[in-house]
């Protein structure tokens, strides 16, 4: 064999052979050793988070969330939210047609749905719970147009819609609440004669 020829280099026997200096071994080990820190440290950080927020809810400072239908129970419903979602549709229906000739128009409009027409928590065989009279296109704006029959509120008070808060811009109507002797006098009212007639022939006394 030529004495110029190349020694073949060493197999993987032989390198594996080769001690590895001690200096090295720390290098290699480095990474590791780094490794296992930050994930007992983020360990550590998740535990201490999560007993904090455990504190906070036994000590009353932070509630879960609740579900969405516990939300939507703790809601109570109030006794303007029908009239006000009524008042709302008459409030479109007279922008495109003018006043309907009857509170169930609107169902049959879909501007709102049957259970609209019923007064919150109250129990009656009424298709409808409010008393609705058309008025005449030369009626007073103060002239009463919906109102709660008296046994919705047993007699407390009723909510009411005159013809402003229909007619008006959306934003500046409501629907308005008086005592049963307040509602009586605005019945005794000029330009609610016709309405207060209306509704003495269908209410009971």
């Amino acid at each position: 064999m030529n004495a110029l020829t190349a020694r073949p280099a060493p197999g993987r026997s032989a390198l594996a052979r080769r001690p590895v200096s001690a200096a090295k071994r720390r290098r290699l080990a480095a990474p590791a050793g780094a490794s296992s820190i930050g994930v007992v440290l983020g360990s550590a950080v998740t535990v201490s988070l999560a007993v904090i927020l455990v504190c906070l809810m036994v000590s009353g400072l932070l509630k879960p969330p609740e579900p969405p239908e516990a939300a939507a129970q703790a809601a109570p419903v109030q006794p303007t939210d029908n009239l006000e979602a009524v008042r709302a549709a008459m409030y479109l229906c007279c922008r495109r047609y003018g006043f309907p000739p009857s509170l169930r128009t609107l169902v049959n409009k879909r501007l709102i749905s049957e259970t609209t027409l019923k007064y919150p928590g109250h129990k009656s065989k009424r298709t409808s719970d409010y008393f609705y009279l058309r008025p005449a296109d030369n009626d007073s704006p103060d002239t009463l147009v919906v109102c709660e029959f008296k046994d919705c509120s047993d007699g407390r008070g009723r909510n009411y819609l005159l013809v402003r808060d229909v007619v008006g811009a959306v934003s500046d109507g409501q629907a308005r609440r008086a005592s049963e002797d307040e509602f009586q006098a605005l019945l005794l009212l000029p330009h609610n004669t016709k309405f207060a007639a209306a509704l003495r022939r269908v209410e009971l006394p």
